[in-house]
């Protein structure tokens, strides 16, 4: 057997284990005695009480300024973003939990690749065996580029290069940048997404977002998103 194949073969037998694959199929969906609820309305997903779910996204589109306070334009840098969840509190439909996601920030125009961290609480309420709302909030740590300055350089008033140390009358302290480092940027992202689902658990998703980051100056920079992607939802039911 190929490969390729091979990994069909592995993908096609996790769908089928998976029970939310087996709900969207057979419309009963797996548990023990007593663990489900009334039978759902034609066109309704079932539910169970204690189920559990395990949750897993790719992401990524444009982003743009809604405050521009660096002049860097209204377009802000592409992103892509990946996420896990796990789902196991329960009220109602809606079904909740811890996530921990990473982002990569695309500004090769400015500051180069952006890496970021985001440990958050992500929501799932899925009314439809083919559709379903989702909702994330993340607290993000973002590692970015950013110049080293020295304050102890000297310059003419007419400026040059810099020497030490500012004897002369015409010179003056000045603060230059002499390389770059990486430091951590502090911010909050919020995003609503809708899923159609293909099967009874991979689906398509768009989601709005939005984010607001805080620099060392502590001068906000708050962004808007649009993000198409994949979202796959593995069902564990008691």
């Amino acid at each position: 057997m190929t490969g390729h194949r091979k990994w069909i073969g592995f993908l096609t037998a996790l769908l089928a284990s998976s029970s939310a694959f087996a709900q969207a199929a057979g419309g009963e969906g797996e548990g023990g005695g007593g663990s489900a609820n009334a039978a759902p309305a034609a066109g309704e997903w079932r539910t169970y009480r204690n189920e559990r779910h395990v949750i897993a996204r790719l992401q990524g589109g444009p982003a743009f300024r809604l405050y521009d306070p660096f002049s860097a334009g209204a377009i802000g840098p592409g992103w892509i973003h990946a996420q896990g969840g796990f789902l196991f509190l329960n009220v109602g439909k809606l079904r909740m939990g811890p996530s921990l996601g990473g982002q990569l920030g695309l500004d090769l125009g400015h500051s180069g690749l952006q890496g970021t961290i985001q440990p958050g609480w992500s929501l799932m309420f899925r009314p439809s065996p083919r559709w379903a709302i989702l909702g994330r909030v993340d607290f993000s740590m973002a590692f970015v580029r950013t110049s080293v300055f020295a304050n102890d350089l000297c310059v003419y008033n007419r400026p040059v290069n810099p020497i030490v140390p500012c004897a002369a009358d015409n010179m003056m302290p000045a603060r230059l940048a002499y390389g770059t480092t990486t430091a951590v940027a502090m911010g909050f992202e919020a995003g609503g997404t809708f899923a159609f689902f293909l099967t009874g658990g991979v689906a398509l998703t768009a989601e709005l977002n939005t984010g607001v980051y805080f620099g060392d100056s502590g001068t906000s920079a708050p962004l808007i998103g649009l993000g198409l992607g994949a979202l796959f939802d593995y069902e564990l039911l008691p």
